[in-house]
């Protein structure tokens, strides 16, 4: 519909929220909402589906779906390729050296935003707020936080191995009484020895897990409901403790529940800890939602409920119901690529690094090659397709380009950060992290790509829209709703058959001067 013919037409709807709630679920696929719909209550996702605007599939058009790609995607509205959040790792060769995304550009190690490109959603809310909405994040792990917080919030927090929230000296040098206060009761200590027990479980049978001492306290906790209710108490938290959606300002509240994606590493996606996981999160958005009324008013708050990545089952259940699956050790896709270089080119010629999906290879094979950079990709690339599981490779040179799912590919193709190959794995094949983890997510296929997406509050026309949607959409559908500018480098389109017709906000027309003042 066009954007003319949707302002033009019927009443116009509420004023903008005094705050907008994005909750992001590492891990949510999108045939979950289905699958569980029976389990669910009212006030949680019950009342998503009820009263919002739902769209069961959006999708992840890139190949590197992992936690900081997609946090970023979501933030932008663009894809790796625009926003160079390439990967969660990979090799910086000008540093000479594997970088977390959330690395700072020197060697003093802090979290930061500075390798994302473009501005995110959050920093066009305050700029076009000259600085008076406030923007916050708490994740279950760095990126969640990071990424979606944008530039300048008043807070970005995020659980360290413990479950203690902290920061980095990017965003402040001392954490505010508030969250001490917070991790002071809260935390992988404060869990230990509770017991993990499956919904309607009876008494007398074993509880799914026990949050044990020890060394696998901090990995146990992570992965289980109890963080993700600690992430969703610091939340409501910092809504009382910073006043957020007590101003004139519309306020923005990033909630990233990490749980559920370090349980799926583990477990997979259909595994009985994943259901309850997964029905105990709606009973806890439903005591979140409430509290949230009774504090501020629910048609005072805009929610959008979504995911970074979805996941595939474990290999072994897929292979006892005769699919293939498995998972591709990283040392032998480089020793199969650097016998092949030898055998071509000489020992001087091998991989400098593989980073999955990414293969960087050594100064010295091009020196070796003497210029055939076509052979030494294509050598490289057919001696990483001998190995189990690897289904194909990409480079951006014509001729290696035009391979199965090459544009999900291009869409995480950032070259400065991208290597020289990328490896395309089958479907099910995941990389073999080892130490226990079972499957990951990181493909273009649609158990990784496709997530829900849910928009509820003032200003959204409830009702289900089935066509898929684009994971770019979210953060330009989001800018019209405020009646703000899109993120720099947003390439998705304005989800309109989801909005309803509205002035223009007050707080854009506001005669207000001078810079954006900066966060505390």
């Amino acid at each position: 519909m066009a954007l003319l013919a949707l302002f033009g037409t019927a009443p116009l709807a509420a004023s903008p929220p005094s705050l907008i709630v994005l909750i992001v679920s590492e891990q949510f696929r999108s045939d979950y909402l289905q699958r569980y719909e029976n389990d669910f209550s009212a006030a949680g996702f019950g009342r998503l589906l009820a009263d919002g605007a739902v769209f069961p599939t959006a999708r992840y058009d890139h190949l590197t779906t992992l936690a900081g790609p997609n946090a970023a995607t979501l933030a932008t509205g663009a894809y790796p390729a625009l926003h160079g959040i390439v990967a969660d790792r990979w090799y910086e060769r000008g540093e000479d050296r594997v970088v977390r995304a959330v690395d700072s550009l020197t060697r003093v190690p802090f979290e930061s935003p500075n390798r994302l490109t473009g501005s995110t959603f959050a920093d066009e809310l305050r700029l076009a707020s000259r600085g008076q909405s406030r923007v916050l994040a708490v994740s279950g792990r760095a990126e969640g936080a990071i990424f979606q917080a944008g530039r300048r919030p008043i807070g970005a927090y995020w659980m360290g191995a413990n479950g203690a929230f902290g920061t980095s000296r990017y965003y402040r040098q001392t954490l505010p009484g508030w969250v001490d206060g917070f991790n002071a009761l809260h935390g992988a200590v404060r869990a230990q020895g509770k017991q993990w027990r499956g919904l309607g479980q009876a008494a007398d049978v074993p509880p799914l897990r026990v949050m044990e001492s020890g060394e696998a306290l901090p990995a146990l906790y992570r992965s289980s409901p109890f963080a993700a209710a600690d992430t969703l108490a610091f939340a409501l938290q910092a809504v009382q403790s910073e006043g957020l959606g007590q101003g004139d300002y519309p306020d923005l509240l990033i909630v990233n529940i990490s749980a559920p994606a370090y349980l799926a590493l583990e477990t997979g996606a259909h595994s009985a800890l994943m259901r309850d996981m997964v029905v105990r999160l709606d009973g806890m958005l439903g005591a979140f939602f409430d509290d949230l009324d009774r504090r501020l008013g629910l048609d005072n708050v805009g929610i959008i409920f979504t995911a970074t990545h979805g996941i595939g089952p474990l290999p072994e259940g897929l292979e006892e119901n005769g699919l293939a699956a498995g998972r591709v050790p990283s040392q032998d896709v480089v020793e199969a690529i650097n016998a092949a270089l030898a055998a071509a080119y000489g020992r001087s010629a091998y991989v400098q690094k593989f980073v999955y999906p990414y293969v960087y290879l050594s100064d010295t094979s091009w020196q070796a090659a003497s210029g055939q950079r076509m052979a030494v990709l294509r050598t490289a690339g057919e001696a990483a397709r001998s190995v189990p599981g690897v289904a194909g490779f990409y480079a951006p040179e014509p001729g290696l380009d035009d391979v199965p799912g090459a544009a999900s590919v291009r869409n995480s193709w950032y070259p400065k950060r991208a290597g020289d190959l990328a490896l395309i794995y089958d479907p099910y094949f995941s990389e073999d992290f080892g130490g226990g983890r079972g499957t990951a997510p990181g493909s273009f296929y649609r158990y990784d790509t496709d997530v829900p997406l849910i928009f509820h509050g003032p200003g959204f026309r409830r009702g289900q829209y089935n066509s898929i949607v684009s994971a770019v959409d979210i953060a330009p559908t989001l800018c019209v709703w405020l009646g703000i500018s899109s993120p720099t480098l947003a390439t998705g389109e304005v989800l309109a058959e989801a909005l309803l017709p509205r002035k223009r906000p007050e707080f854009i027309e506001r005669d207000l001067v001078g810079p954006v003042p900066p966060s505390p």
